[in-house]
């Protein structure tokens, strides 16, 4: 449906409430103002159930297209609440807060259109929802609280709306986000295409759940997206984290047989990189840049919402549960060590909270928790029938081979006189020197006649001597012709 014009539909301004304001401009783009809010807007239920009813009459509204919700003031949303507020929290406080909130969370999710919350920290939508009935995980470094869940794959699936195709990259666990990214796709009237083998399976089994919905024809075939104009299309893709083999690598590679990225086409990363996986994402966007497209991640845009708990979710669930023991798992040892710190601060007994490492268990039974004995743990190597680890060695050993390769020179020679009695052989493999191959053979064969020779006159018969001598002869030769180091087998046959 065409956006309507400026001169058709002027804009309209409305005060739902002494906490709600409303604008809803010729486009059908409505933003609501959160306003007098206060620095405790999660303990404010006059702001919340003012929210609920502002989004309720919003949602009579057929004009609006797109909602925007903020606020008027950043200090309003992003300080969270006080510590000792939190300790002072009854659990029948508790209890009506968060049902306050899930009321709230509900009427964004009922609400008829797309809905983009640029609130920074905003807890009003799934944010708080999650860190009341999360397990212990991992402390985030990020003070706080989480975006929202609720519609945070949005925003950049609007802005893109007048450009041309739209590349979207997700890690593809997250349903809820794939589920809103495909219904902006919807309002928008772009068909979507899902690329990826775990990203199709995942989305099916959503559909079998119920939480995602796919109007009938709004799904294309990879093989069809060059078949529909490039401002109708949305790809939806896996390969958020540089995968080697996924499919967004594969584009930004020109290696997929059936999505070939050109000039100015918009991917968006809708994930921030895993510890450890920071260089093939970024070489990822970097051939996407080549390619000459425009990248959007979680920095130029709020595009993504971690699926780990932020400090302060941490420490309203902490005071809501009062748990007993705490044991933080997941993440690296740093974020292991700040969850630790959220528990003491908030008065748990620092004897009560376990820092646990890989293989050291976690015993409880009905009394009490402790660490048991530690059990073997982390990687086994398996080599062919042996199991364990390989010898020190046998490592070196295949290091050498895949770096610089291997000479193998066998020697015939007198066991009388010892003596070389027939032309040396010299055999090579993945040694790079083709260029000069015959003149290095014909240098290494008059080096092994010539410490043959040096230990006949010397009267050494011994084979594991001679073989020795000639393994340093060679070898020395071999790094001053070619500056490396490959592995050299000297064989010695006495006839």
């Amino acid at each position: 449906m065409a956006a309507p014009s400026q001169s058709a539909t002027p804009e309209t301004r409305a005060q739902l409430n002494p906490h709600c304001q409303a604008v809803i401009d010729a486009r059908g783009v409505a933003t609501l103002t959160i306003c007098n809010a206060g620095p405790l807007i999660i303990f404010n239920s006059t702001v919340i159930d003012a929210v609920r009813s502002g989004l309720e009459a919003l949602a009579k509204n057929d004009r609006i297209r797109v909602l925007i919700i903020r606020g008027d003031s950043e200090r309003a949303f992003v300080g969270g609440a006080d510590i000792k507020e939190m300790v002072d929290l009854n659990q029948a406080s508790a209890e009506a807060m968060i049902t306050r909130l899930r009321d709230a969370c509900e009427a964004v999710r009922q609400f008829p259109a797309p809905v983009i919350a640029r609130i920074p920290g905003w807890v009003l939508g799934g944010g708080l929802e999650f860190a009341a009935c999360c397990d212990f995980r991992v402390a985030s470094d990020n003070s706080h609280y989480g975006m929202p869940e609720v519609r945070v794959g949005i925003p950049s699936v609007i802005h893109a709306a007048l450009l041309p195709r739209l590349i979207g990259s997700s890690r593809t666990r997250w349903l809820l986000m794939t589920a809103e990214n495909i219904d902006a796709a919807t309002a928008l009237g772009r068909k979507v295409a899902l690329v990826g083998r775990s990203m199709r399976k995942n989305v099916n089994i959503g559909r079998s759940l119920g939480h995602i919905e796919l109007p009938e024809g709004m799904l294309i075939q990879p093989q069809e997206v060059e078949d529909w104009p490039e401002h109708k299309v949305v790809v939806i893709s896996t390969g958020s984290q540089g995968e080697p083999l996924s499919a967004l690598r594969r584009m930004a590679h020109n290696d997929h047989r059936l999505i070939k990225l050109h000039e100015g086409d918009t991917v968006v990363f809708s994930a921030t990189p895993i510890p450890g996986n920071e260089r093939a994402v970024n070489e990822t966007v970097d051939r996407l840049y080549h390619i000459g497209c425009n990248v959007i991640t979680p920095r130029d845009a709020p595009i993504h919402a971690s699926g780990h708990g932020y400090v302060e979710e941490l420490k309203l669930m902490l005071n809501l549960v009062k748990p007993r023991y705490v044991l933080p798992v997941h993440g690296d040892y740093k974020r292991i060590q700040l969850h630790a710190e959220l528990a003491d601060a908030v008065g748990i007994d620092p004897d009560d909270v376990f820092r646990g490492e890989n293989g050291l268990p976690l015993e409880i039974d009905g009394s009490r928790a402790r660490f048991g004995e530690p059990e073997q743990s982390g990687m086994i190597f398996v080599d062919g029938v042996d199991v364990g680890d390989p010898a020190d060695v046998a490592l070196r050993d295949r290091r050498m081979l895949s770096a610089d390769g291997i000479f193998i020179v066998v020697a015939t020679v007198s066991e009388q006189s010892g003596e070389s009695v027939a032309q040396p052989e010299v055999i090579f493999r993945g040694v790079p020197f083709m260029d000069q191959a015959d003149q290095l053979l014909e240098e290494i064969r008059a080096t092994v006649e010539a410490s043959l020779r040096r230990a006949a006159n010397e009267e050494i018969r011994e084979v594991d001597l001679l073989q020795q001598a000639l393994h340093d002869d060679l070898a020395q030769l071999v790094y001053d012709r070619l500056k490396r180091r490959p592995m050299v087998l000297p064989v010695v046959v006495e006839v």
